[in-house]
């Protein structure tokens, strides 16, 4: 347990509390410049927005004074002239002026707007339509003779005056509200100024005074700077001596792990040679007895259940000892037991596989187990959850060490999400950490799971697995 270093506290002089409220005034005085200057650039921003819309609202008035115009023109050129091509205009400007209308009277609605009234312009627009309108039809209604119908073109010449009086009114009130809106955008910008340059001034009136102050506690700051350089030191040192320590102790974990695990598959092998041998000989001394029995001794039934316990006895002795401690591992060697192994547990549920493993006579018995197991676990994971339907195993041996992978076409996982409770994950970077290797497990893009150990200078190894 480490033991902890106590660092002296930095004295509190009494002579730099007014640096501290100078500075503390500082970043209060800034944070009320920021404030301010975000309000002021925000209803700048809304006086100007203001004026432009009032700029645009007068373009679209002087636009849909414009549709008038070419209504009352195409109108009047066709009642002079009864040629067609003298409608383009008022049609085109027909189908305009409503929508205009409308889209200018909501961009006003919320515009203040004294001595006006809206119903007053829509009745002199739609009056001045209306006339148009008839114009035209009376004029169709007499084709090829002069058009006589005065009185009728009078009528709308005063309607349309009337709607010019209607909209420089409405152009006036507009004008008035952009110069009002200038006006307050010019005083906003003047506000501004003046607060900034105020504002700026008492900061830095504020920074010099902490400046200074911070300038008379710095010699002060030297001894403690001092001593928290002694303190550092000395922490440093004890870091180092506990650092120590920490690898000496993880050194021998690693050493008694690997020994317990030594130890560990030693008593597997003698317990699975027991078991085949003893209770696999009292299972084949058994039949053996059962055979020496008289033709008839036992009912048919009987006979055939007891024959079938012999058999299961016997195949269970044999699955016991292999999982303890597969023979052909010490028979035959790690290829061969891998064979074994794969066939056994794929063949039964129709899972394809393959094996690829040259001669590995560089591994220890340490090893050779190990890699046995991390290839026994990784295997019931695939028949448990990857529903996969073809197992690739393959390992390579080169100058820099051995490289073991086992693929999978399964469903796949995220290595980064495994519960924490996925003690067959666990187990496998544990046997691989005894060994010294490293541990890979990765999303195949094709699909599937792939696992890769590799194992750093295999041949240079004692057969308790550390390195030489």
């Amino acid at each position: 347990m480490a033991v902890p270093v106590t660092v002296p506290a930095p004295p509190v002089f009494k002579g730099s509390w007014p640096a501290l409220v100078a500075l503390m005034l500082v970043v209060a005085i800034g944070a009320l410049l920021a404030f301010s200057t975000q309000s002021g650039l925000t209803r700048l921003q809304v006086r100007a927005d203001q004026r432009l819309q009032a700029t645009i609202q007068r373009a679209q008035l002087a636009a849909l004074l414009s549709l008038f115009k070419d209504l009352e023109s195409g109108a009047r050129g066709f009642a002079m002239t009864g040629e067609e091509a003298f409608l383009e205009p008022y049609t085109a400007a027909s189908t305009k002026i409503a929508p205009a209308l409308n889209t200018l009277k909501v961009a006003l609605q919320s515009v203040p707007l004294p001595a006006f009234s809206w119903r007053d312009l829509e009745e002199e627009a739609s009056r001045r339509q209306l006339l148009a309108s008839m114009t035209i039809s009376e004029r169709r209604s007499s084709p090829g003779k002069a058009f006589d119908h005065t009185s009728l073109l009078l009528e709308g010449k005063l309607a349309m005056d009337k709607l010019r009086l209607r909209v420089a009114t409405l152009d006036t009130l507009l004008d008035q509200r952009v110069d009002l809106l200038t006006e307050a955008l010019a005083a906003e910008r003047a506000r501004m100024r003046q607060s900034l340059w105020l504002t700026s001034l008492v900061a830095w009136l504020l920074v010099v005074f902490a400046i200074g102050f911070w300038l008379r506690e710095r010699q002060r700051r030297g001894q403690l700077y001092a001593e928290l350089a002694g303190s550092h030191a000395q922490l440093e040192q004890r870091v180092q001596d506990r650092t120590a320590a920490l690898q000496v102790a993880n050194t021998r974990a690693r050493q008694f792990a690997s020994e317990s695990q030594r130890q560990v598959e030693q008593e597997r092998t003698r317990i699975s040679r027991e078991v085949h041998d003893q209770v696999g000989q009292i299972f084949t001394g058994i039949k053996m007895i059962f055979r020496t029995l008289k033709p008839g001794s036992l009912a048919p039934d009987q006979q055939t259940a007891l024959t079938q316990a012999i058999d299961m006895g016997v195949q269970t002795t044999r699955r016991i000892a292999a999982e303890l401690r597969p023979l052909l591992l010490d028979d035959l060697g790690l290829p061969q037991a891998l064979a074994h192994y794969l066939k056994t547990c794929f063949a039964p549920l129709g899972i394809a596989y393959s094996l690829d493993m040259p001669d590995t006579h560089g591994l220890n018995d340490l090893q050779m187990t190990q890699l046995f197991r991390v290839v026994q676990e990784s295997c019931t994971n695939i028949c448990r959850h990857a529903q996969a339907s073809h197992v690739d195993v393959t390992c390579a041996t080169a100058d820099d060490g051995l490289t073991l992978y086992i693929n999978d076409d399964g469903m796949g996982f995220d290595p980064a999400q495994v519960r924490d409770d996925a003690l067959g994950l666990v187990g496998i970077r544990e046997r691989v950490d005894l060994m010294g290797g490293t541990l890979d497990i990765q999303r195949r893009p094709t699909g599937g799971t792939r696992v890769v150990v590799h194992l750093p200078a295999v041949r240079n190894r004692h057969s308790n697995g550390d390195v030489m």
